[in-house]
């Protein structure tokens, strides 16, 4: 007796069938490439914007910008001098960018400068690092906003352990292009006291 071989079955998928599966199966290989891709083609990437040493060199302050479909949020992060990732201090969104960076001359903080909104966060590293596995960002920062309708702040600095220094523009125009103001003329030079004892 002879054993024929089993034929294996031949589905056959109508050719528009066929058709619709390889259009679904592009589409969304374009979909996920535009997800991937969408945000640094929007000019998000995951560059690093700041680096800032603190006086003694022991800790550096980095600012990362984290690309996301909806506009970046920023992650700043202590790091030792060798990239050590110590802990994550802040995340903000794009509405507070992480423009400048300045150190307490103790070291015992920084200032985050978002410049267009003249608004920093204020860290307390000791109790950050204190804190860092049981807490959160509202248990070390501060908000403080440096001016009500003003023009963008730069030039942050401070000029002792709980007072600060900036230049505030007088003038400002709108981009027409990204709604985003910036100045348009003259700065006016500030300077703000600081209640050390103020957290959150």
């Amino acid at each position: 007796m002879v054993r024929r071989r089993a034929q294996p079955v031949k589905l056959r998928v109508p050719y528009r069938e066929h058709r619709r599966l390889v259009v679904i199966d592009v589409c969304s290989l374009v979909l996920v490439c535009a997800l991937l891709s969408g945000c640094a083609g929007l000019g998000y990437t995951s560059r690093v914007r700041i680096r800032a040493a603190s006086p003694d060199g022991q800790l550096i302050a980095v600012c990362q910008e984290v690309p996301v479909f909806d506009g970046p949020t920023f992650e700043v992060r202590l790091e030792r001098p060798d990239g050590t990732r110590v802990h994550r201090v802040l995340q903000s969104g794009d509405g507070d960018p992480c423009d400048e960076i300045a150190w307490s001359p103790d070291g015992r903080g920084f200032a985050m400068l978002s410049s267009h909104v003249a608004r920093i966060m204020l860290v307390d590293v000791g109790r950050a690092l204190e804190l860092k596995d049981k807490g959160s960002a509202s248990d070390w920062s501060r908000q403080v906003t440096l001016a009500v309708n003003a023009g963008p702040a730069a030039n942050l600095r401070f000029d002792g352990p709980a007072s600060i220094e900036f230049d505030l523009c007088v003038a400002t125009e709108q981009d027409p292009r990204t709604g985003v103001r910036r100045c348009a003329g003259a700065s006016r030079h500030q300077r703000m006291e600081l209640d050390p004892k103020k957290r959150g």
